[in-house]
């Protein structure tokens, strides 16, 4: 079945690295609606500013210092301002339905508690009227200035709708995030058919992907075949859409290189060494399962890797954080069940300064604004986070109860991370949490086509197959 990249909104699709260029910039606006009348006055005006797939791959060619990409997401309650019919579309999407408020609260295994509980999050995640999201990236700081022009625009004379929050990003110099990793490497690879958009990570041809990881479309966009084989979705609101996650995360830097420099002088490794064990590949880049015993910035960029080949963990240990996130084919996954159907697509760009090498906290902010694309919250971007990150997986054989993920993972200075060597395993003991979160919240983004209807809709009608 032929993609209609035409009606995808492009940041389900092109990646921030797409043609060879970064996205280095992102805003995003979060949104509240008075009312029904006025979320649709708003949306008639800004529908077709929306950036599809197609006039994405138009800009990426470009070079327009304030060209833009322009993205929509809608909560729960602010689809239903539109008089959607949501039960009846999105009935099997209970987590999208409830929200990340109430799932984070209800589902213990998300990790959000303590420091990163709900109740602690920002104040606008927890607005009940928090309504959409426009997405903005730019690959010069010109182009989210002339976004932020036209969004401020269209609020200017409408009627109800209100902007609660404005959160901007910018991408590091190395394209590393805070912690000083080289982020965006490691993405599904995406089965398009006979028309794989040129020169995208995604292609289905690109040249450093493994053969037996691909993945069908229909895990991202709606209306197409998935993993597991459920019957693609007719509903044309559900058509050519997706899910968002988004979360704010907090990097506390100063945290893990006192963390990493007290482990290195108690077991006598090096740092850089110890750094590389815990995400699972060296800050370069380069994979452990390629690079195992020093860095090669030519490796960087590889995500042809599994972990079949290392059954013991001496290359890549079992809980490092990349093959915590996506077990590939290794023996030691958590579940039996195809990794596949738990893939994501993650946009993550820092925002804050960067903290100087050598410097202690400075307290300021700083992490990533986090953008999860995935065709069901409950089966990826929840399993992943439940399952993966903040399961009990250090080793097959030693292992507690308190062991999470040692990068990103809800730890509360109780768990470890096991490292294995042939001649005897080295513990990182009493982990404390070095990310917190300091927001959430779930989006749907419909199609550029239900858009426009969404934007036409009137009091008493309802959208997409309820019609």
């Amino acid at each position: 079945m032929a993609i209609d990249f035409g009606d995808i909104q492009s940041n389900v699709l092109r990646g921030w690295g797409a043609y060879g260029e970064t996205l280095r910039h992102v805003a995003y606006a979060f949104l509240s609606f008075g009312d029904g009348s006025g979320a649709r006055a708003w949306l008639a005006k800004t529908a077709s500013v929306v950036t599809s797939c197609d006039a994405f791959d138009a800009l990426a060619r470009g070079d327009a210092k304030d060209r833009f990409v322009w993205n929509l997401g809608l909560t729960n309650a602010g689809l239903a301002l539109f008089r959607v019919d949501v039960p009846a579309s999105f009935k099997c999407y209970p987590a999208y339905v409830n929200g990340a408020v109430s799932r984070s609260k209800n589902y213990a295994l998300l990790g959000d508690d303590g420091a990163s509980a709900p109740e602690r999050w920002h104040p606008y995640f927890r607005d009940p009227e928090l309504h959409a999201v426009v997405s903005i990236s730019g690959w010069e700081p010109e182009g989210i200035t002339r976004a932020l022009g036209v969004l401020a625009d269209s609020l200017r004379n409408a009627r109800g709708v209100s902007q609660l929050a404005l959160e901007h990003g910018n991408a590091l110099r190395g394209d590393v995030e805070h912690f000083g990793f080289k982020d965006g490497i490691s993405q599904p690879r995406i089965e398009f058919g006979p028309q794989p958009p040129p020169a995208n990570e995604f292609c289905v041809n690109a040249p450093t992907q493994a053969t037996w990881d691909g993945v069908p479309p229909g895990e991202f966009v709606l209306g197409y075949d998935d993993v597991l084989r459920h019957t693609p979705t007719k509903d044309e609101l559900l058509v050519n859409g997706s899910f968002l996650v988004f979360r704010k995360l907090h990097e506390d830097v100063a945290a893990f290189r006192t963390f990493l420099a007290a482990l290195a002088e108690r077991t006598g490794e090096l740092e850089e060494w110890l750094a590389a064990k815990f995400v699972g590949r060296w800050r370069s880049g380069a994979p452990l399962a390629l690079a195992w015993n020093s860095d090669n910035a030519d490796l960087a960029d590889r995500n042809d890797f599994g972990y079949a080949d290392d059954p013991d963990g001496f290359k890549t240990p079992f809980g490092a954080h990349i093959r915590r996130a996506n077990p590939r084919d290794s023996a030691n996954s958590p579940t039996q069940v195809q990794t596949s159907a738990h893939r994501i697509i993650r946009r993550a760009t820092p925002y804050g300064d960067a903290l100087p090498a050598g410097a202690t906290d400075d307290g300021k902010e700083r992490g990533v604004l986090f953008a999860v694309i995935n065709g069901d919250i409950d089966r990826q971007f929840e399993f992943v986070q439940a399952n993966w990150i903040n399961s009990p997986i250090s080793s097959n054989t030693l292992t507690s109860e308190a062991d999470r993920d040692p990068l990103i993972g809800a730890n509360d200075g109780t768990g470890k991370l096991m490292i294995p060597r042939p001649d005897g395993p080295l513990f990182a003991w009493d982990l404390p949490r070095f990310v917190t979160v300091r927001g959430s919240a779930y989006f749907f983004l419909p199609g550029l086509r239900a858009l426009t209807s969404l934007a036409g809709a009137h009091s008493g009608a309802k959208a997409g197959a309820s019609e």
